[in-house]
């Protein structure tokens, strides 16, 4: 069909410059290796990603919304306060 015509046609034209097209990679060709590790990297930053920053954010919400027994949490700095204190005895915001 046309891609045979035009292959054909493309393989005539640089066999005169000496180029086999049967031998010619294409551009967006790159070995397993590097697709592997780019794979990687990515897995990598995820995995930093979701340890560093989504736990310890996930826990501190959760800490907030659940406070131990007789106490509040601070919401600007995490800190236990009893329910007795209207503000946080560490950074001085007012209970919410």
């Amino acid at each position: 069909g046309k891609f045979q015509f035009a292959r054909d046609a493309v393989s005539e034209r640089v066999s005169g410059y000496g180029l086999d097209i049967n031998k010619v990679r294409p551009v967006y060709s790159f070995s397993p290796f590097l697709f592997f590790l780019g794979v990687m990297l990515f897995l990598g930053i995820a995995y930093v990603t979701v340890v560093f920053k989504a736990v310890p954010y996930i826990k501190r919400i959760n800490h907030i919304k659940n406070p131990p027994e007789g106490f509040w949490v601070c919401k600007k700095c995490g800190t236990d306060n009893t329910l007795l204190q209207k503000e946080c005895e560490a950074c001085g915001r007012p209970q919410d």
